[in-house]
């Protein structure tokens, strides 16, 4: 069971025991991300996530790196669009060793000039490994043209521009603006001793100032379109982005459901048909996109340019096929029994119970328990999918393909 405890000033503590394991992972999970950029600094959240690792007033970033694996932790971060987290999986002895080290670096980091310069060149090889995929090209691309200009479509990393623009100035100002009390959830989940944890985060994120908030977003709006992004490679990419519901939509939780029929997983209809009847590609995935108040559901191919013709054909035709007739009896039972029994494998780690805390904290402002989540998927009727699905596809839809053309070849 999941318990909360909030501190005076507004910092959250979300923790589950798991007392049959040795292991305990733990997050210190920040209310921004992308969302909160604005295009002049796009990318300060991530270039911040990098800097945390280069050093503190107590540790060096070489100290930093060592003595977390003197203790055998593994410890990352990363930045999303909506959040940015920082996070250690130990065994339970180590818990507070690892956690000092993860505050260590939270609370402290130096943010030092020459530091800064070297990290924003390891970023922008970054930017350019990202440029060389593209299949996430693809996605990216997509997600900036549906959802542009609203702050959802600033990319994470930001770009080559500006991130070789950011300064150190930016970097600080950001973080005090936003890296306050009423914006950290921190998430343990694990073996551990409850009081000892509570009295720790006390200690260490009592003194957290307060802040004015991170400002409200504008509701997010979706665009239709097509863009074309060339690209000298040997397979095209494409993405197709339909307007879907937002994640606090009770119409939610019927797309994971649409997604393992129509494109997720080998089983799906356009594996079978794409992939495995007609051979026109490898790649061929589909995944929902959600945001508060609006989301994009995305259906992508890696396909041959010369193929573009007869698979582009394939999947319009399955699309419009499954809009207008509905998921049949048995795909929609192997679905919903594919959820259900990957929530539950997945509920037994404690490295996936500590995000799902968080985010149900961040995201909902709440957590549901397990058999709370399961019930809402099982409640999802055959109707609603077929409605949401024919409303869906039929609707507004981005279409970005990253590749070379056919007129081309």
């Amino acid at each position: 069971m999941t318990k909360k405890h909030t501190l005076k000033n507004g910092v959250r503590l979300l923790y589950e025991q798991i007392p049959h394991i040795r292991s305990v992972s733990a997050g210190i999970w920040v209310d921004c991300g992308s969302k909160n950029e604005t295009p002049e600094i796009n990318g300060v959240s991530h270039f911040i996530e990098h800097m945390m690792f280069k050093g503190s007033r107590a540790r060096t970033a070489a100290e930093l790196a060592h003595d977390m694996d003197m203790l055998g932790a593994l410890m990352n971060a990363f930045t999303a669009k909506e959040h940015t987290c920082y996070h250690v999986k130990c065994l339970d002895d180590d818990l507070y060793a690892a956690l000092d080290i993860l505050c260590e670096m939270f609370h402290n980091p130096l943010f030092e000039p020459d530091a800064i310069e070297r990290e924003r060149r390891v970023i922008l090889e970054e930017i350019g490994m990202y440029l060389d995929t593209p299949e996430d090209v693809a996605t990216e691309e997509l997600t900036i043209n549906a959802f542009k200009p609203h702050s959802f479509s600033l990319p994470i990393l930001g770009t080559k521009e500006t991130v070789s623009r950011i300064t150190r100035g930016d970097l600080v100002s950001y973080m005090k603006s936003l890296y306050t009390a009423e914006n950290i959830v921190v998430a343990v989940a694990g073996s551990f001793d409850e009081d000892r944890l509570i009295a720790y985060i006390e200690n260490a994120f009592g003194g957290v100032k307060r802040g004015a908030g991170a400002a409200e977003l504008s509701s997010a709006g979706f665009n239709g379109g097509e863009i074309f992004i060339p690209r000298n490679i040997e397979q095209n990419h494409i993405n197709l982005g339909f307007e879907s519901v937002g994640r606090r939509d009770p119409r939610s939780y019927a797309l994971p459901v649409i997604s393992l029929i129509l494109g997720d997983g080998m089983s799906s209809r356009l594996y079978q048909t794409l992939r495995e009847q007609s051979g026109l590609c490898y790649n061929v995935y589909s995944f929902n996109m959600p945001i508060s108040d609006t989301g994009m559901f995305v259906i992508g191919a890696a396909y041959s340019p010369e193929s573009e013709a007869e698979l582009t054909a394939k999947l319009d035709e399955s699309i419009e096929a499954f809009a207008r007739e509905g998921a049949t009896r048995e795909e929609f039972v192997r679905a919903k029994k594919q959820i259900i029994t990957n929530l539950i494998m997945s509920f037994e780690s404690s490295s996936s119970r500590m995000p799902y805390i968080a985010r149900g904290e961040l995201l909902y402002g709440y957590v549901r328990t397990p058999d709370e989540l399961i019930a809402q998927i099982e409640g999802v009727t055959r109707e609603q999918i077929n409605e949401l699905a024919r409303k869906m596809l039929t609707g507004r839809r981005m279409k970005c393909t990253v590749g070379r053309r056919a007129d081309d070849l």
